[in-house]
């Protein structure tokens, strides 16, 4: 058993259980992205099929490698595409300057956009949790089939699974602000985050309100209150460069999508109002009664019986509230876009990604320190 100091408050820390070394970790986490480049590349185009998705969002990418525009008059749209963000066209285009403009190219991109994905998650997670062991067990839910059709279809969950990975990793570190600005990245991708990325940053700046008011007015929550210091993470020269540079790129990422939108104003409503029609004769009840939907319920009632749980124990409930309760709502946030969503590309979320995550934070919770101790987040 190893103790440390906690970042977040003077008291012991905790690491039990097993703990596979760092090299084993290493070559695990090898063998994982291994894994799934290899099941994918041996259903390359047959789970799923070529279809169109990919002609979507594989010739807008080929037109701007090749001929320098985002317009695709062979999909009847001589203007462009604006029912979806451009990201991920400017995203496929790069590699297609380098490697040519084929769709075995944009598949070979996705595959290893989504493995590399899932390398991060487990590596947030063994920050997570503070136990690598318990981190691939939980990478073990990401080899999927959600997560093998990811890999294999040229569309944008790939990349969101990257954002979605990053930023996580960004929060084990600590790093609150930037984490909050890489949710935020996918706004130039796909909206499947923009739900829970609001509410990551609600849960995260939020906190400087619920803590302050916990510590007044339950009996024993004062010793709990944070310091300033301590709200977002250390402050040392290294991080604040690069909370910097994390926000100052999302923020030009925005912009520039902002201005090409804008600019194509008229396309854009014409666009979206295909979309609005298309997707609203959906019937939400019937979303919440299907797997995804009950999936759904059970993870808002997890979460709501942690929140009841923990109010009544203050050393618990700080580092609840700094370190889970965001996650918890982004996770539930991504849960809930892929329930009413109802798209097949969207199992990656509701059957892989957010379960693994709830594993991970169900495992936190059982490690929170309600007498004052918790487990460490190994530096990695």
């Amino acid at each position: 058993m190893k103790t440390r100091t906690g970042p977040l408050m003077d008291e012991p820390i905790v690491r039990s259980g097993w703990d596979p070394s760092p090299i084993l970790f290493g070559l695990c986490l090898s063998l994982l992205f291994v894994t799934i480049v290899l099941v994918a590349r041996a259903n390359v185009f047959t789970f799923p099929l070529p279809n169109e998705d990919d002609n979507s969002f594989f010739l807008p990418a080929w037109s701007l490698a090749v001929h320098g525009t985002l317009r695709a008059p062979v999909l009847n749209a001589p203007g462009g595409i604006f029912w979806m963000p451009h990201g991920f066209y400017v995203w496929l285009a790069l590699f297609f300057r380098v490697f040519g403009p084929t769709i075995e190219v944009a598949r070979t991109v996705c595959q290893l956009t989504t493995a590399t994905a899932a390398v991060l998650l487990v590596l947030a997670y063994s920050r997570m949790s503070g136990s690598r062991g318990f981190a691939l067990l939980c990478g073990a839910l990401l080899v999927s089939p959600g997560m093998i059709y990811t890999a294999n279809i040229v569309r944008l969950e790939s990349p969101m699974l990257l954002i979605f990975a990053t930023a996580l990793l960004l929060h084990s570190y600590e790093r609150r602000l930037a984490a909050t600005a890489m949710f935020f990245l996918g706004v130039v991708v796909h909206p499947a985050l923009v739900l829970g990325a609001s509410l990551y940053a609600v849960g995260i700046f939020g906190g400087d309100v619920v803590l302050p008011w916990y510590s007044r007015s339950v009996p024993g929550g004062s010793s709990m209150a944070p310091d300033a210091s301590s709200n977002h993470g250390t402050s040392s020269l290294g991080a604040r460069i690069l909370t910097i540079l994390v926000v100052a790129s999302v923020a030009a990422a925005i912009a520039l999508e902002g201005i090409y939108v804008l600019h194509n104003l008229q396309l854009f409503h014409q666009h979206m109002a295909f979309q609005i029609a298309l997707k609203a004769g959906r019937d939400p009840i019937q979303n919440l009664i299907s797997m995804r939907g009950l999936l759904l319920i059970l993870e808002a009632v997890f979460a709501l019986g942690v929140v009841i749980v923990l109010y009544r124990h203050p050393h618990g409930w700080r580092v609840f509230v700094r370190e889970l309760l965001p996650v918890f709502l982004v996770a539930l946030g991504l849960s809930a876009y892929a329930t009413f969503g109802r798209e097949i590309p969207y199992n990656v979320y509701s059957y892989a990604v957010v379960p693994a995550t709830f594993c991970c934070l169900a495992y936190q919770v059982l490690s929170l320190p309600l007498t004052g101790t918790r487990r460490l987040q190994p530096r990695t």
